[in-house]
């Protein structure tokens, strides 16, 4: 079931064996149900698998939405346009959709909790479909990619410094942002008494609670020691290894500002004896100011668009293993633990 058409025919068999069993609880709406699949089929027939994929699935976001709001506004969506003129609700699903809303779209006073449970299931069918995207969203989504990492600010410290020592953070402070550091925080200056190129008072007071929190939170974090953490190797795809070279253990590189933390002795090999023994003939592991560039890549994650992600050279992915261990070991012993869980 790999190719769209294989999709189509497996999804539309599925609307039926649903829509069948939903007569079951709406007897009443038998001959709607009917109508339901035909427009389905329609709505495949005119656009295709993004029927299923695109317009279901926004109109789901509208739908949920509109609940909030209490009450159905047109979704501009292909497909969904009202039944009637004058009312606002969609033909397709209209007997449940009924259930929910009044013909003029509001929400009626005790909407069907079990039509809603029913709807969602019927515009979500298809919202994690494993399905390559189009060519031209995979495009759209890397140039987007590229268009916001460009927008994104260069640090203060060359954090590409072989020997880059963390501790030099500690002198940074929120507060030394400066007014061409911002261009998309114009809500920052609201204070008509601020100079031209100053913050106001309460964005100071703001960004001087946002540090006092980073150091809160960063205090009960606690010092990291790698040695004191364990380092393993990620499922996913890496950058410096392909084809039928896949052992991760063998680190093609060693980047030398890792040195300082990770030293390749003690985290590239199992014991420092180990290490001696292979230095003299296997160069490349020795530290190196040369390192392999994390690749982007694509992969499947809705029809609308795909999820990026970056490939990391091998040596790196060891690392942020270890200080996945840490993180995830210490937040549960932090203010913090009841707002993230992992």
């Amino acid at each position: 079931m790999t190719s769209t058409k294989s999709y189509e025919d497996y999804v539309l068999g599925l609307y039926a064996a649903i829509l069948k069993d939903m007569v079951v609880s709406y007897p009443g709406l038998r001959a709607e149900f009917d109508r339901d699949y035909k427009r389905l089929l329609s709505g495949v027939e005119h656009h295709g698998i993004a029927f299923l994929c695109d317009t279901l699935v926004a109109f789901s976001k509208h739908f949920d939405k509109c609940l909030d709001e209490q009450r159905l506004t047109p979704s501009g969506l292909i497909h969904m346009k009202p039944f009637k003129k004058g009312s606002t609700v969609p033909r397709l699903f209209k007997g449940l959709l009924l259930r929910v809303f009044h013909v003029s779209g509001d929400l009626l006073p005790v909407p069907d909790v079990q039509a809603i449970q029913h709807l969602r299931l019927l515009f979500q069918l298809s919202k994690n479909a494993k399905l390559p995207c189009p060519t031209q969203r995979t495009y759209e989504s890397v140039q987007e990619f590229i268009s916001t990492d460009a927008e994104v600010r260069l640090p203060d410290l060359d954090w590409d410094r072989a020997d880059f020592r963390s501790d030099s953070a500690r002198s940074l402070q929120f507060r030394d942002t400066r007014l061409f550091d911002l261009p998309s925080l114009p809500d920052l200056w609201d204070s008509p008494d601020s100079g031209e190129g100053q913050l106001s008072s309460c964005t100071g007071k703001d960004l001087f609670a946002v540090q006092c929190t980073a150091d809160i939170v960063s205090s009960a974090l606690g010092c990291f020691k790698a040695a004191d953490w364990k380092c393993r190797h990620g499922p996913g795809a890496v950058a410096d290894l392909r084809g039928a070279v896949l052992d991760k253990y063998s680190f093609p590189t060693w980047p030398a500002r890792m040195e300082t933390i990770f030293p390749c002795a003690d985290f590239a090999f199992a014991n420092q004896l180990l290490w001696a023994d292979t230095l003299h003939h296997e160069e490349h592991l020795m530290p190196s100011e040369a390192e392999s560039a994390s690749r982007l890549l694509a992969v499947p994650k809705t029809y609308r668009a795909p999820r990026l992600i970056a490939a990391e050279p091998v040596a790196h992915q060891w690392g942020q293993q270890c200080l996945r261990d840490f993180l995830m070991s210490r937040v549960r012993h932090t203010p913090i633990k009841d707002s993230i869980s992992f």
